[in-house]
């Protein structure tokens, strides 16, 4: 996390704050278990895979010219973040503090009897996309264009403005078929 934010990759710094607060929960006195807080940590652990291999092969390609062709996944912190006596993940603190943005945990469940449930599910993701920073979920959302997807269930973990929990609820409700929607926040 420390490094990725020191190099502006703010993708793979969500993902690394979305792993500690996962583990910080396993490893705490109140945790009940729960397969799939454990089988989302594998996700975040692939999609932290796939950021560094795109970067990767974006290097071997094109050298010291590709850091353009990553801009899509390069953020450069404001100035004002930067502060020379403080550790890096205090200022990536902030920076996600002064974003009022709080890690949250979203449980959707869809009608079984629905019709074309990856096509609910593809609203219900594309809700939380324009409300916030979906950084997993389960089903994977390739899956879901794919078709291959048969669970009415989901699960997401995305980071959101804590101001648009209600109207985010509220959206996801108005899309048919959506039987349950359950946000627990995980951190701030």
């Amino acid at each position: 996390m420390n490094l990725s934010f020191r190099m502006g990759i703010i993708q793979l710094v969500y993902l690394a704050y979305g792993v500690e607060v996962i583990l910080k929960r396993i490893c705490s006195s109140h945790y009940k278990q729960d397969d799939y807080e454990i089988h989302m940590l594998f996700v975040l652990f692939d999609r932290m895979r796939q950021h560094l291999d795109s970067i990767q092969i974006n290097y071997m390609k094109y050298g010291n010219r590709g850091r353009h062709s990553l801009s899509e996944c390069i953020y450069a912190p404001p100035f004002h973040l930067y502060d020379p006596d403080k550790n890096d993940i205090d200022i990536y603190h902030r920076f996600l503090k002064e974003d009022n943005k709080s890690l949250y945990s979203i449980y959707i469940r869809i009608c079984n009897d629905c019709i074309r449930i990856p096509t609910k599910m593809l609203a219900v993701y594309q809700a939380i996309k324009e409300s916030g920073e979906l950084i997993a979920s389960l089903p994977e959302e390739t899956e879901i264009w794919r078709e291959q997807v048969s669970q009415s269930e989901v699960r997401i973990l995305a980071y959101l403005d804590s101001l648009i929990i209600n109207d985010l609820i509220e959206t996801i409700f108005h899309i048919r078929d959506v039987e349950a929607c359950d946000i627990l926040k995980l951190s701030s």
